[in-house]
């Protein structure tokens, strides 16, 4: 970038003064001259006039807008425009009305503690201990289930 200005006040100056181009050679070698007042100056001016040409105030804008809006309405010729036009123009005042009144967030830390403490762990959605299976209880067999066993060994 630096480089690209000094290019720029250099050429500047040259028109300025009413001295002949530079050849290529003469373009190529570094001219070690003290022009730093004037070229400072001609910095700022260059500045200016890029920031307020480009920077348009918040009506002009607005303004602007209001044309192109009035342009594309007045452009719609059927229903299904007309819907995304309307879909589109909607969400508008929402959005607006949620960014007026958003509030900043503070996400510093309400607990002053050393920054070489161990953190607590995150708790995990899901537990990750082992289940263990429930032993199945064996119970003694009734004397009528003790009878039909001997039955059906003894067949």
């Amino acid at each position: 970038m630096c480089k690209h200005v000094h290019l720029l006040c250099r050429y500047r100056q040259l028109d300025q003064s009413g001295t002949k181009e530079l050849s290529q050679e003469e373009q190529k070698m570094e001219i070690v001259e003290d022009h730093k007042a004037v070229e400072s100056e001609i910095i700022f001016e260059e500045m200016d006039n890029k920031s307020a040409s480009r920077c348009k105030t918040l009506a002009e804008k607005k303004e602007e807008m209001l044309r192109h809006l009035y342009v594309v309405v007045n452009g719609v010729t059927t229903v299904e425009e007309w819907k995304a036009v309307e879909k589109m123009v909607n969400p508008i005042e929402p959005t607006l009305t949620a960014i007026r009144q958003q509030t900043i967030s503070n996400f510093e830390s309400k607990d002053s503690k050393p920054s070489n403490s161990k953190i607590l762990k995150q708790r995990r959605l899901f537990s990750t201990k082992k289940k263990r299976n429930k032993k199945k209880m064996v119970t003694k067999p009734t004397s009528e289930e003790c009878d039909a066993i001997a039955i059906n060994l003894l067949n």
